[in-house]
C-alpha cells in the first residue's frame, strides 16, 4: 500500500518537522514521482524553517541507521516504532522511516528537550552547597576549580541558589557568590547555565576577559584556546569587559545579546553576533551528541577528539578536506570513524593504543 500524498492544504497544517517526516519516507520509497520531487521543492522554497527541518530530520535518520548496538539509540528506535501515524505502513517499512515518524511526533525530543539521558562517563545529580559570601573580587582571585571534568565526561548540579549548570567534557569552573551578585568563573572547557532568578543578585559568569551578566535565563559559553562563544538560549544578557580597555569602542566593552543570539569572539578580533535559527543543534552536546553540517573532516575529528582519550587521526589533507555532516555520538571516534567510512571515500586503519586513523579509500601508489 502506497502512503497517501497530502494535499497542499494538509501539508500546510502540519507543522515543520511533521512535513519533513512525510517527505523523507515518501522519498525513500518506490513509489517517488517527478511530481512529488516538485512538491518537495516547492515546499523547501515556501519557508526556511521548512529547510531546516528537513536537514533534522535526515540527521537523525542517518544516525539511527547506522545505531549498530549502541542502547541509546535503541531506546530512540524503540519509540519511533510505537509511534502511530495516519499511514500505517509507516510501521512496516523501516526503521528509518519510523524514526523520521517519530521526529515528526515528538519534535526530537529524545535528542533535545525531552526526557533524561544518562550516558556512560557522566555524573548527575550533585548538589553544590552555597559558599559564604566574600567580599573579594572573585574576578581577581585564583585557585583550585570547584567543579571539573575530564576528557568524556559530562557533570550535572545544582548551585545553593537554584541554579543548574552542566559541565561539558574537560571543563572547570570556580564559584565565588557576593552579597550583591553571583559570580562563576569558567576556567576551561564549555558549560550551560539555567540560571535561578533572582533580581537582587545578578548571575555573572566570567570567561577569559568578558564578563557575561543575567538574572534568570538560559545560556551555553565555550571557551577555547583562541576564541570565546556565548549562545543566548532564553532571557537576556550582557557581555562585557570587567575593566575597558584603552581605545576600546563602545560595541568591544558591552554586547547584549537577545534569544536566539551567538556571539563569537576570536582573540584579538572584534565580536560578531549571528542569530541561530535553531538553537537546539548547538546544544546537542548535553545529550552527547554532535551534528556536523558540510565540516571539514579534520575539523569534525577535533571536536571529537575532546570526548575521547584514544584520539582519531587524520594525516592525509585531501581527507582532511572532505567535509561530514550528520548527527554522531561523542566519546567513541571509532565508531565515528566507521560510520565516516561509509559515507565519505575513507578507510579505517587501526592503531594501538586505542587509536584510529582515517586514510583515504585509495591510498597512493
Amino acid at each position: 500500500m502506497t502512503p497517501r500524498r497530502p494535499s497542499p492544504d494538509r501539508l500546510r497544517g502540519m507543522s515543520a518537522d511533521e512535513a519533513a517526516a512525510h517527505w523523507i519516507v515518501r522519498r525513500g520509497g518506490s513509489y517517488w514521482t517527478s511530481e512529488d520531487a516538485a512538491r518537495l521543492d516547492a515546499w523547501l522554497a515556501g519557508d526556511e524553517s521548512h529547510r531546516l527541518a528537513l536537514k533534522r530530520a535526515e540527521a537523525v535518520v542517518s544516525l539511527l541507521e547506522g545505531a549498530g548496538d549502541d542502547d541509546l539509540l535503541a531506546e530512540m528506535r524503540s519509540a519511533a516504532l510505537a509511534v502511530k501515524t495516519e499511514w500505517p505502513t509507516w510501521r512496516t517499512r523501516s526503521i528509518a522511516a519510523a524514526a523520521a515518524a517519530a521526529v515528526a511526533i515528538v519534535g526530537l525530543g529524545w535528542l533535545w528537550g525531552g526526557g533524561r539521558i544518562v550516558l556512560e562517563g557522566v555524573h548527575e545529580g550533585e548538589a553544590f552547597n552555597q559558599p559564604q559570601p566574600t567580599e573579594v573580587d572573585p574576578l581577581q582571585q585564583s585557585g583550585d576549580p570547584d567543579f571539573a571534568t575530564e576528557r568524556g565526561q559530562r557533570l550535572d548540579f545544582v548551585l545553593g541558589d537554584g541554579t543548574q549548570i552542566t559541565l561539558d567534557t574537560d571543563s572547570a569552573i570556580d564559584v565565588a557568590y557576593q552579597r550583591d551578585r553571583r559570580i562563576v568563573r569558567l576556567l576551561k572547557g564549555r558549560a550551560f547555565f539555567d540560571v535561578a532568578h533572582d533580581t537582587a543578585r545578578p548571575f555573572v559568569v566570567q570567561a577569559a576577559d568578558r564578563a557575561i551578566t543575567a538574572v534568570g535565563t538560559q545560556f551555553d559559553v565555550r571557551l577555547d584556546n583562541d576564541s570565546l562563544r556565548v549562545l543566548l538560549v532564553t532571557g537576556s544578557v550582557h557581555v562585557d569587559h570587567p575593566v575597558p580597555r584603552l581605545g576600546a569602542t563602545q560595541a568591544d566593552r558591552s554586547v547584549k545579546l537577545e534569544p536566539g543570539d551567538r556571539l563569537t569572539l576570536a582573540f584579538g578580533s572584534p565580536p560578531t553576533v549571528e542569530r541561530l535559527p535553531d538553537t537546539s543543534v548547538e546544544l546537542l552536546w548535553r545529550r552527547g551528541l554532535v551534528q556536523f553540517d558540510e565540516t571539514p573532516l579534520a575539523e569534525a575529528a577535533r571536536e571529537i577528539n575532546r570526548y575521547a582519550t584514544n584520539t582519531l587521526i587524520i594525516r592525509e589533507d585531501s581527507v582532511g578536506r572532505l567535509r561530514v555532516s550528520g548527527i554522531f555520538r561523542t566519546g567513541d571516534p571509532a565508531r565515528f570513524a566507521r560510520s565516516v567510512s561509509s559515507l565519505l571515500p575513507v578507510r579505517v586503519v587501526e592503531g594501538s593504543h586505542g587509536q584510529v586513523e582515517l586514510a583515504s579509500s585509495t591510498p597512493a601508489r
